[in-house]
């Protein structure tokens, strides 16, 4: 469905999206469109936030009664594994009243003993089941926090060191390729995207560079246990893009728009960094835009607001490391490749120091065995990491 030819029919409050290396706008509806049919009162929107330390959920139920009379009922909910109707808690019913065009927002607590995390190893998911009476609502959801920690300057899943390892989409440039055709909405397509490659490459991770993807995608990420660092299609660019290009936006308009997507992908566990805009040089987007919204987000997830390199990519352990040691120690297959890398990454993290890739000067590709001691230095560090199949050890040395 188009609506309108060209941003320059929008109104001036109203963000187009900007993408300065796109050549075309995409105008109009280009997501699956559904329609809700259902009684008074109504559930507007349900946010689930996992507590890990007492494994409980904060359930955040916005409810409206559109009838004109006042009317009573009660609220219930129950949570279920995904794929099990079996029972993992039941809330004590709430019951609530409504006035004629009243709005409500009923905020609680549900214990959920023994619940299983969600990571990428075990992407466990549940279904909160609400009703009114008048309307349900099936909210799926993962036990699951991230964060990132300001002093050992590192990413932590459910309360343990996790490195992320992964690449960019930008989805909104494929769709300028006259072969992408329906591709984006074929299933089969979208899961070897997003599974069965990642799975090869021994990524976790995507970020999804300016501009919403499909629906299904961030559905697809949380069954196959993905991170995903969702970016919003905001560029406003700089000196180099050139004055044409130089974007402001209305923070009013922002905040109504960054409310409705927060509001559309905070259930999503895949969804664990909210990512404001690309390489943007406005203020207002740090000073108003994020404050205004950060709050709403029960899960207190991480924003990246900078120009400098996504938070995905500056986590990523280089590509290049791992075909070196493949070239170092033949014998090894993958897995024990990407081991001794997540154990070098690890014992980093134990130290409070970056790991540092490369030695000095020297080209990557031109380091041979000798040089293994110093290919990934930090300091604090002085011992001997072996893994089985290594024809040696790789050691580990304080820089």
């Amino acid at each position: 469905m188009r609506v309108g030819a060209h941003p320059g029919v929008l109104p001036a409050t109203v963000s187009a999206g900007t993408d300065f290396e796109k050549i075309r706008w995409t105008p109009g509806i280009y997501d699956s469109v559904s329609l809700a049919l259902s009684g008074s009162p109504v559930i507007e929107n349900i946010q689930v936030a996992p507590k890990i330390a007492d494994s409980s959920i904060v359930v955040l139920t916005a409810l409206h009664n559109f009838g004109k009379d006042p009317v009573s009922f009660d609220l219930t909910q129950r949570v279920h594994p995904w794929k099990s109707d079996e029972t993992s808690a039941v809330a004590r019913p709430e019951h609530v009243t409504l006035a004629a065009g009243e709005t409500k927002v009923i905020l609680g607590t549900l214990a959920l003993p023994g619940a299983r995390l969600w990571t990428p190893e075990s992407p466990n998911l549940y279904v909160l089941e609400t009703s009114t009476g008048g309307d349900t609502a099936t909210t799926r959801f993962g036990m699951r926090e991230f964060r990132f920690d300001t002093a050992t300057k590192r990413a932590y899943l459910n309360g343990g060191v996790y490195f992320m390892r992964g690449s960019n989409i930008t989805l909104h440039r494929f769709f300028e390729d006259p072969l992408s055709g329906t591709l984006p909405w074929d299933e089969a397509w979208v899961r070897k995207l997003l599974v069965e490659i990642p799975h090869e490459m021994h990524w976790n991770s995507f970020r999804f560079c300016i501009g919403p993807v499909p629906d299904r995608w961030l559905d697809i990420a949380d069954e196959a246990g993905l991170l995903i660092q969702n970016e919003y299609f905001v560029w406003t660019g700089n000196a180099w893009h050139g004055p044409e290009n130089q974007v402001h936006f209305d923070s009013d308009q922002m905040i109504r728009e960054y409310t409705e997507w927060m509001r559309d992908n905070w259930n999503h566990p895949s969804v664990a960094i909210w990512d404001a805009n690309n390489e943007t040089w406005d203020s207002a987007f740090g000073e108003k835009i994020i404050p205004a919204v950060r709050g709403l987000d029960l899960s207190n997830r991480p924003w990246e607001n900078t120009r400098a390199a996504s938070l995905c990519n500056a986590l990523c352990i280089p590509k290049r490391a791992a075909k070196k040691l493949h070239v170092l120690f033949p014998s090894c297959s993958t897995d024990q490749i990407f081991h001794l890398l997540d154990v070098l990454l690890e014992g980093s993290a134990a130290s409070g120091r970056q790991p540092v890739f490369g030695t000095g000067d020297a080209p990557f590709e031109e380091l041979v065995t000798s040089d293994v001691a110093r290919f990934f230095q930090f300091a604090g560090v002085d011992a001997e990491i072996a893994v089985g199949g290594l024809e040696q050890p790789a050691e580990v040395v304080e820089a």
